[in-house]
């Protein structure tokens, strides 16, 4: 004998069930990569500013000494650097000292004297950084500039 009691669901049930979580799933796409994205490129900021900064205190210990600033400018910068996320960033520096412009600072070094020279006087340099992203449409990500107190220079 047959009962009138509706036990369960029917199909077309479940079948407007599947199509209303469907449209809500395709709703929340949109905003889950929009945040994947924002999320993307505020790390490759960090990172970028991370590794300006890092040779930012490069050139403040190297700024002990004229002579070990010396050196610093001398030297290049690494070609690249990676990131833990494989992000790969390009680096600039420049360097000036008060009075001098920046290629007159970088081209010829013998405004640093040796901290023993009576005239040898602790003198402000400008030093900046730019981080530029190898892999990203925007690659201009960081710029740092700062004063450095470098003793030893004339």
């Amino acid at each position: 004998m047959r009962t009138t009691d509706d036990d369960g669901l029917g199909i077309i049930e479940v079948i407007v069930a599947m199509l209303l979580f469907g449209i809500l799933a395709v709703a929340m796409v949109p905003p889950i990569l929009l945040a994947l994205q924002v999320t993307a490129k505020t790390t490759t900021i960090a990172s970028a500013q991370e590794v300006a900064q890092e040779r930012v205190e490069q050139a403040r210990v190297a700024a002990a000494l004229c002579a070990d600033f010396r050196i610093f400018i001398a030297g290049e910068p690494a070609d690249d650097y990676t990131d833990t996320r494989g992000a790969r960033y390009s680096l600039t520096e420049s360097f000036q000292v008060p009075g001098l412009t920046v290629a007159e600072t970088e081209a010829d070094t013998s405004w640093c004297k040796d901290e023993s020279d009576p005239d040898a006087a602790t003198v402000l340099v400008t030093y900046r950084v730019e981080v530029t992203s190898l892999d990203t449409d925007n690659p201009d990500v960081a710029d740092v500039s700062t004063m450095i107190a470098v003793p030893g220079l004339g």
